[in-house]
């Protein structure tokens, strides 16, 4: 079985988290699924090989889009016509695929071109923030609508953002969680810190803000903490001078987006995750965390309950201040390790590679899945 997935975001080196979810799930279904093949078709204005492999595993083509492609495909014809050049070489080299697996609406339109022109079935799966919170406009629903038509089977990683789809679209939606490497992500306690770590986009929805307040209250009662900020986004700059402006530059430290590789170590020896995102189709980072062992205080952002609940981290309203998130912080910490760990393996029997790759061969109506 021969499977292209086309997802609407992936890594370059420049955003080298981008499409993480899809990358996982490629992953887990090379490793997993018996007599699979899966490759990866994305596009990027950035100017990189035709081919690359991942791990020996993936192959992943390259579709160039210049400034014309950055309006999304789902209607934008000069990004069909570049995606299908770089198929017609695809297929040269390995044939027409078995069925087509596509990301997020903006990829809808390739989808279904390729169905239409070559007969090839397609599978989608929606992950967009934009549509869990309905802020699509009439041309986007109604295009949507269109193509998912054709599609074979249609799923989403939440319950709230299948329920917005399902509006949309009038048809059902399954839903399937994201998955996670286990083996990767994994308690070492080796180093324990008292610092605390975000990880997300730097952006008014992610209230980095509030995080930086939460800290210095922190701060009080742990003088040698940091506060660990890991991503990219339009506040960098201005979170840049508010860290400057606060003398607490050698304890608040921005990264910039890095590949996991870099801050792993940062995750499994802080003290806690603060994911304060007003809202989340998923919260990955949070899964991350809890499979570190490492406790987390979120926000009520619809995503976070795609996970886990308030009885086992700290689950806050939307509206909380410092002073709360703080106090969620120092509740959540006095559960303990051992509720973490057996959290771990809760969310391993949800989220783990194999698990999520089967849910997919369903969806697929591809039944076999290895052991081991």
């Amino acid at each position: 079985m021969h499977i292209l997935f086309i997802p609407t975001w992936f890594e370059t080196p420049t955003h080298p988290t981008s499409g993480k979810a899809v990358k996982d799930l490629a992953y887990a279904l090379a490793r997993y699924g018996h007599d699979l093949t899966i490759h990866i078709l994305y596009q990027s204005p950035e100017s990189l090989p035709l081919t690359q492999t991942l791990d020996n595993q993936i192959e992943l083509w390259h579709s160039h889009c210049d400034q014309r492609g950055k309006l999304y495909p789902v209607w934008n014809t000069y990004s069909i016509r570049s995606y299908n050049k770089v198929f017609q070489n695809y297929t040269k080299k390995h044939g027409v695929p078995d069925l087509i697996h596509i990301h997020s609406y903006p990829s809808l339109a390739i989808a279904a071109y390729f169905n239409k022109i070559y007969g090839i079935p397609f599978f989608y799966t929606e992950h967009s923030s934009k549509v869990a919170q309905d802020n699509l406009n009439y041309i986007e629903k109604t295009l949507i609508r269109k193509y998912t038509i054709k599609a074979n089977g249609v799923s989403a990683v939440g319950h709230h953002l299948a329920h917005t789809l399902d509006k949309i679209i009038h048809r059902p939606v399954q839903v399937i969680p994201n998955t996670l490497d286990f083996d990767y992500f994994y308690p070492d306690k080796k180093i324990h810190t008292e610092d605390l770590i975000m990880i997300n986009l730097l952006n008014k929805n992610k209230q980095v803000d509030l995080g930086i307040k939460t800290y210095l209250l922190w701060q009080k009662h742990h003088p040698h903490a940091k506060l660990h900020i890991i991503g990219d986004g339009p506040e960098k700059e201005d979170l840049t001078i508010q860290i400057n402006h606060l003398n607490q530059s050698d304890h608040i430290l921005l990264y910039g987006e890095q590949h996991p590789n870099e801050w792993l170590h940062l995750l499994q020896s802080s003290a806690c995750l603060m994911l304060l995102s007003k809202f989340e189709t998923f919260g990955v980072v949070a899964a991350e965390a809890l499979a570190c062992g490492v406790p987390v205080v979120a926000l009520e952002n619809n995503g976070i309950n795609e996970i886990t609940n308030n009885e086992e981290i700290a689950i806050l309203p939307v509206t909380s201040t410092e002073r709360e998130v703080l106090d969620g912080i120092e509740q959540v910490i006095k559960k303990g390790n051992v509720h973490f760990i057996n959290l771990r393996e809760k969310l391993k029997s949800r989220l783990d590679y194999p698990v999520v790759a089967s849910q997919y061969l369903s969806f697929y109506n591809i039944d076999s899945i290895k052991t081991t």
